[in-house]
């Protein structure tokens, strides 16, 4: 299975060709379906021309749901605020956070396109992620990798 975080255009922009060439499922949360509708409008907004079309997710993922992959799991985390349905995976075991564009090293994702809210962008950082063990490390959609305690710590836009 692919996992969206978001339906960002930048995100999914590959799930065609996965699923043709893989045959494997896409999973995404459900609030995330007006982002993949949207999403070739939304790429040549951004100068992106993508080709093909953008498949609304094959399954919908649920906060707190539990995927198993191989001997390890990931923990769906909702994490709304930088984009509609967005979701950060959670791997304890493994001490890892993938947050997609909610939190980076150092910043937050922008929240000033469709379904973004800082209020609720911020809320989704410190109540959801914040909750996870401070050497969870943290890989965004986009940069260098962090760790909870350090943003924490050091984010400008979470003190």
């Amino acid at each position: 299975m692919a996992i969206n975080t978001h339906g960002h255009v930048d995100h999914i922009i590959g799930n065609e060709a996965v699923k043709k060439r893989y045959g494997i499922p896409v999973a995404a949360h459900p609030d995330t379906k007006p982002d993949f509708i949207q999403a070739k409008r939304h790429g040549a907004w951004l100068g992106l021309s993508p080709d093909g079309e953008f498949p609304l997710p094959d399954i919908d993922l649920k906060d707190n749901e539990i995927i198993k992959v191989g001997e390890s799991t990931l923990e769906v985390i909702c994490t709304p605020g930088h984009a509609r349905g967005s979701v950060s995976l959670y791997a304890e075991i493994e001490g890892w956070v993938f947050t997609g564009d909610a939190l980076f090293n150092r910043s937050i994702g922008r929240t000033d396109l469709a379904g973004g809210d800082f209020r609720q962008l911020i809320e989704s950082i410190k109540e959801r992620l914040f909750r996870l063990p401070d050497d969870t490390e943290v890989f965004s959609g986009h940069g260098e990798s962090t760790t909870i305690f350090d943003e924490q710590r050091y984010n400008m836009f979470l003190g």
